[in-house]
C-alpha cells in the first residue's frame, strides 16, 4: 500500500499524518539568533519521523508543539480526522481489529458513543460481522465521496 500524506489539522505547515499512522515534520525555516541580538536569521529545520509514546491504556500518542505550546494527540484520532469523511453523531474513533496501536486508515471506523462503548465493555473486541459491516460503511461513503467529488468538477 502507498504511504499517503496530509497536513495535521491545526498544524498545517508543521505536521503531516499517513495513511499508514505515522506522523511526521515538515521541513521549515525557524528564526534563529543571539539572545542579545537584535538581528535574527531564518535556518532551515529538517522534518522528521515524530515518535509515538503509549497511554496507559494502550493507545499511541505524539507530541505536536505550534507557538511555544505542546499537546499530546492520539495518533487514530489524527488519521481519523485527515482521512475519514465525517458522519454526523459519529466522534468516536475505534479499531476494527482491537489493537490500538493499529493506526492504518482501513483499521479505524467512526462511531457514536453507545457504539463504541460496546464494543469496549468488559473488554471485548468487534465480532466479525461487525468488522464486516463498518468496512461495507466505509467502503460505501469513500465511494460516494469520489462521485460527489465527480460532480463537482
Amino acid at each position: 500500500m502507498e504511504e499517503i500524506w496530509k497536513e495535521v489539522l491545526g498544524y498545517e505547515g508543521l505536521y503531516e499524518v499517513s495513511n499508514l499512522g505515522r506522523v511526521r515534520s515538515v521541513d521549515r525555516y525557524v528564526r534563529s539568533g543571539g539572545l542579545y541580538s537584535d538581528e535574527f536569521d531564518k535556518s532551515l529545520k529538517k522534518g522528521k519521523m515524530l515518535n509515538c509514546s503509549p497511554t496507559k491504556r494502550g493507545y499511541t500518542r505524539v507530541s505536536l508543539s505550534k507557538e511555544s505550546k505542546t499537546q499530546q494527540i492520539m495518533i487514530h484520532r489524527l488519521v481519523a480526522i485527515a482521512f475519514l469523511d465525517p458522519v454526523d453523531g459519529k466522534l468516536n474513533v475505534n479499531h476494527i481489529n482491537g489493537i490500538k496501536t493499529d493506526n492504518r486508515v482501513q483499521n479505524l471506523f467512526l462511531c457514536t458513543v453507545p457504539e463504541h462503548s460496546a464494543v469496549h465493555r468488559e473488554g471485548k473486541k468487534p465480532t466479525d460481522s461487525h468488522r464486516k459491516k463498518m468496512r461495507e460503511n466505509m467502503h460505501k461513503r469513500n465511494k460516494e465521496t469520489r462521485e460527489n467529488k465527480k460532480k463537482n468538477f
